[in-house]
């Protein structure tokens, strides 16, 4: 099991009902023998028929950095393996026998406990490398052994695990899934910022977001629906992941953590009449935007703040607002005033492999660089030929020192929204919404509008009337529809001039999509 600096066993405190004589502990997937029972759990599996397998805590055991954890002797071993093959080993170890390394003792002698300030003690660098590499190895090792067993016994399955908040870490293990599961930090009633680096992290690959009962907003969405409250708030999380490129499980039964004695039931009706609609309508989805702005997520430059905001355990999922993280200030402003946006994700070659490059920028008007102090190589060349293609980039916070500077290269500030957008807003619109330009398969583009003014006190989404909306496309189009979840299509009237298309909707929904494209739409 895993195990703290002091070498106590780590519990899993988000499964252990307190007022129980019930405790469980934390597992750790480095251990060779711990991976066997695993296997076996797989095989007893199949063989019962199932169509796939999910590959729970598939970041075992670094979802225990929040425990102080692990010293087991298996990462101590894996670690001191690690060091030990390094060409050039880190300064802090000149002089040290390593044959023998044990780095908890090695902590502890210099006054460090991995629980405070854990991201500045010594080799924690290495040591995060080293635990990603491992989680990639073992879930690869597990993984393929579901597939390789399955075909063993004459059957084909998929392959998934749970991506918590597609934290960087999982960004190595994506490979080894058919399709990706994740399941929120924290749970809101606004997130489209969010969804769209869900979307990034994923790519071509289907993704499933799930609740999470704990640090959000769903336990209190619970008692609103037990009273026939609600249903607006509970459209808007379905409708938000779908516009922002995500599929929002349906919660029947779902899980509320090891204190509250209750289960998320969302009211049949409710849910089979949102979800009617998005089957209906999938033609209307699309992963490929056609978004002018992209904002990159440079791993490397976010993971010190990211870490620092949201350093509670996960039975609480609290985030301190106290620290700045350019990166969400970016999205979130612009996400807040209706800029529809794509995210690029930069590993840091270590972690993950680095697959930047000047083609994932190209077709975005503005590249968006948030406090992107730390560039790859590759990163850096790649900066610098969509620069040379004609490209603007914009810079916030700190820039890394092998930034290019030769082109439309410009400077902003992280929540202005008009400075992180030199050439304007592609949508262009005065409602409370948020924004997706989705390319579809027929070449038409939807708008995906999501109207976040809910009113307490009238228990629903206020409709917007009367709305102007400006929509800059690459390419003209003749003709809009505006499309409910009622299943009503309304054609819209369109000026365009110099691809900016003008149109007015009486009326904005919850949730609405306004194709456009040329002829009729199918």
């Amino acid at each position: 099991m895993v195990r703290d600096i002091h070498q106590r066993p780590c519990h899993a405190h988000w499964v252990e009902c307190p007022d129980r004589e019930h405790q469980c502990f934390y597992m750790d997937r480095n251990n060779p023998v711990w991976r066997e029972y695993l296997k076996a759990v797989i095989r007893i599996q199949v063989d019962a028929g199932v169509d796939g397998i999910q590959l729970d805590e598939a970041e075992l055991p670094m979802g225990a950095f929040q425990y102080g954890a692990c010293f087991c002797k298996d990462c101590m071993k894996g670690f001191r393996e690690h060091l030990r093959s390094m060409t050039q080993p880190p300064p802090e170890l000149e002089g040290v026998d390593l044959g023998d390394f044990h780095y908890g003792e090695w902590l502890l002698e210099r006054g460090h406990d991995f629980k405070e300030g854990r991201e500045s003690a010594p080799l924690f660098g290495d040591y995060y490398a080293f635990q990603c590499r491992a989680i990639k190895r073992y879930f690869a090792e597990l993984a393929d052994y579901a597939r390789g067993y399955a075909r063993s016994v004459g059957r084909e399955i998929i392959v998934s695990g749970n991506f918590f908040n597609l934290e960087p870490m999982y960004l190595a293990l994506a490979d080894d899934v058919d399709l990706v599961i994740t399941e929120m930090r924290n749970t809101t009633y606004r997130q489209p910022e969010w969804y769209r680096y869900v979307a990034a992290f994923c790519g071509d690959k289907d993704v499933v977001v799930v609740e999470n009962p704990y640090g959000g907003v769903v336990p209190e969405l619970i008692g609103l629906l037990g009273k026939g409250k609600g249903h607006d708030l509970f459209r808007l999380s379905l409708f938000e992941a779908a516009a922002f490129g995500a599929n929002m499980s349906v919660p029947y039964g779902s899980w509320m953590g090891s204190v509250i004695e209750d289960s998320f039931y969302a009211p049949h009706g409710l849910a089979t009449e949102i979800q009617a609609f998005l089957a209906d309508h999938e033609q209307l989805f699309a992963r490929r935007t056609v978004n002018e702005v992209a904002v990159v997520f440079s791993v490397e430059s976010t993971r010190e703040l990211i870490g620092k905001a949201d350093a509670s355990d996960n039975t609480t999922n609290a985030t301190d607002a106290s620290v700045v993280v350019p990166y969400r200030v970016v999205t979130g402003t612009l996400a807040g005033a209706a800029v529809p946006f794509d995210v690029v994700i930069w590993a840091d070659g270590v972690t993950a492999p680095d697959r930047a490059s000047a083609e994932e920028l190209r077709r975005y008007t503005t590249v968006v660089l948030p406090d992107v102090h730390a560039l790859t190589e590759a990163q850096a060349a790649g900066v610098e030929e969509y620069l040379a293609g004609g490209g603007t980039v914009v810079v916030t916070d700190r820039r890394a020192a092998n930034l290019p500077v030769e082109g439309d290269l410009r400077t902003a500030h992280h929540d202005v929204v008009d400075e992180l957008l030199p050439h304007g807003r592609q949508v262009d619109t005065s409602a409370p919404v948020a924004a997706n330009l989705q390319h579809l398969a027929d070449g038409s583009v939807a708008l995906h509008l999501v109207n976040y003014d809910y009113d307490a006190a009238l228990d629903a989404v206020r409709p917007v009337t009367g709305v102007p909306l400006r929509v800059r496309l690459p390419k003209d189009k003749e003709r809009a529809t505006m499309v409910t979840p009622d299943g009503r299509r309304t054609p819209l009237d369109v000026v365009v001039e110099d691809g900016v298309h003008r149109l007015h909707v009486e009326s904005l929904g919850v949730y609405t999509i306004v194709v456009l494209h040329d002829g009729e739409l199918g």
